[in-house]
């Protein structure tokens, strides 16, 4: 009995501590049809053609494959639970999750898009199904018109047949083959994502054609990205650059040995600051709740000790005005009566020891007129366009006509603070930069910096694409494009 209990707790908590990873969803599964509900809030003339109110899509087999605790679909349905469910080009990845068999991605295009789009897609375990779940936003502005819609979409998995091994990395094999003339080069993994100032390693061999390693045969690693990204490749261990601004992209590491090559995919992607500052407004909202529920604990306690010490303050209040009656009574006898002499001598200057009474806080003085009390400092508010500075009433900006912010005000702070060289969110009471002590500036006057350098941009009337000041004419259609706006 003894022993069934010790299996039973072991078998207890080996189930508690498995990862998501030992569930085994890799294998074949049934995809059900996407069932699709789309809404419009506004929808111009220059707008495309307005979307049905419902629509459907085809589903099919899928392969599911795992790496870790990530999944990968193929075949009649495409899509990983690291990356975004969408055809829109531009659009990125903000933030992705993965707890309690269920996996979140949140993705949205850049803010000077004028395709505007939003996306959270959901892929959640239930039984033997997985459910996928979008809800998708759109915002266009196209010549005067603006677009807006959202789509709600779902459908599930069904797994066909008995689950296959996961997708893990290769493990090195063991030297129990002797291998032959080398034909080719592997890298794992193939691909990976890290945040910026992370690292992730690689595990590169030659191989000959059954697969063994080839030992002692010369390996180069090799790495390449696009122009102003910066990132280091020391050894087998890729290390992106703290700074966000420097390590957002995609990095290609590159295995060679003679004529035979391998690569792998890195993508370096910073935390969502919305996510964040939310995260840190709800617990602000929290403490303050905390803090008025003890407060008002504090009021009621001060009442109870109030109702408890009343009879006794009210028995000492009378002795307290007994014995001050019998000292005035004293006090008045040892001065003695007053002479009519007293009334008509003249008035001598008062002595040291008067002027010392008549200066007590007990006994009525002539009033003193207050020392002014200094006005605080002006703030500055600042232009987050020009940097203009302003301590005075105005509230725009001269030079650009955009609205000045105080950037000390604590409802400003309290937003949220962040770095503007590599991107990092901090709380209101934080003033630099733990990664490159760099000056932090509140997150409003970041945001509304970003978008004033974002607007100027020149606009496709005809297909709402945006190009930068210097381009004339769209290169989807060849519109001309008008000024930046």
């Amino acid at each position: 009995m003894r022993a069934l209990v010790v299996t039973f707790v072991c078998v207890l908590a080996s189930g508690l501590s498995a990862p998501v990873g030992a569930q085994g969803f890799a294998g074949d599964w049934e995809a059900s049809a996407l069932r699709i509900q789309n809404t419009t809030r506004s929808w111009g003339p220059d707008c495309p053609t307005r979307l049905p109110a419902s629509q459907s899509e085809p589903g099919g087999r899928v392969r599911v494959t795992q790496s870790g605790d990530h999944l990968t679909f193929s075949g009649a349905v495409s899509g990983s639970t690291q990356r975004c469910w969408s055809e829109v080009p531009s659009i990125r990845r903000i933030s992705s999750r993965v707890q309690g068999g269920t996996w979140t991605i949140v993705c949205r295009t850049p803010e000077e898009e004028a395709q505007g789009e939003s996306g959270r897609y959901t892929v959640r375990a239930e039984g033997d199904q997985l459910v996928f779940e979008e809800s998708t936003e759109w915002d266009w502005r196209l010549r005067d018109s603006q677009c807006t819609a959202s789509r709600r979409a779902r459908r599930t998995f069904t797994r066909v047949g008995a689950p296959v091994a996961t997708m893990e990395p290769e493990p090195e094999p063991q030297p129990t083959c002797t291998a032959g003339p080398a034909a080719g080069v592997r890298l794992s993994p193939a691909s990976g994502e890290i945040a910026p100032g992370e690292r992730v390693c690689f595990r590169a061999r030659v191989v000959d054609r059954s697969g063994c390693t080839v030992r002692g045969a010369p390996l180069e690693l090799r790495m390449r990205h696009a122009a102003g990204l910066q990132g280091t490749l020391d050894g087998r261990c890729f290390t992106a650059s703290s700074a966000a601004a420097e390590a957002e992209g995609e990095y290609r590491i590159e295995a060679r040995s003679g004529a035979f090559s391998a690569s792998a995919t890195v993508t370096v992607q910073s935390e969502d600051l919305s996510e964040l500052t939310a995260r840190r407004e709800n617990n602000m909202a929290s403490s303050s709740g905390d803090a008025e529920s003890g407060e008002a604990s504090d009021v009621e306690a001060r009442a109870l000790a109030g109702a408890t010490v009343l009879p006794w303050l009210l028995g000492s209040g009378a002795a307290l005005l007994l014995l001050l009656g019998a000292g005035l009574f004293l006090w008045g006898r040892r001065k003695g009566p007053r002479t009519d002499e007293a009334d008509e001598a003249p008035p001598s200057a008062p002595s040291e020891s008067s002027v010392a009474f008549a200066a007590s806080p007990s006994i009525p003085s002539a009033p003193v007129a207050a020392a002014p009390i200094p006005a605080p400092p002006v703030r500055p508010k600042l232009c987050p366009a020009c940097g203009f500075e302003e301590r005075g009433p105005q509230r725009f900006c001269p030079n650009d006509g955009v609205e000045l912010i105080d950037v000390g005000d604590p409802a400003v702070r309290a937003k949220g603070m962040i770095c503007p060289q590599c991107r990092r969110g901090y709380g209101a009471d934080v003033t630099r930069c733990t990664a490159d002590q760099t000056a932090l500036v509140p997150y409003v006057f970041y945001v509304a910096k970003e978008k004033h350098k974002a607007a100027a941009k020149r606009v496709c009337p005809t297909c709402g694409k945006s190009y930068g000041p210097e381009t004339t004419f769209c290169g989807a259609d060849g519109t001309p494009l008008p000024p930046p706006r």
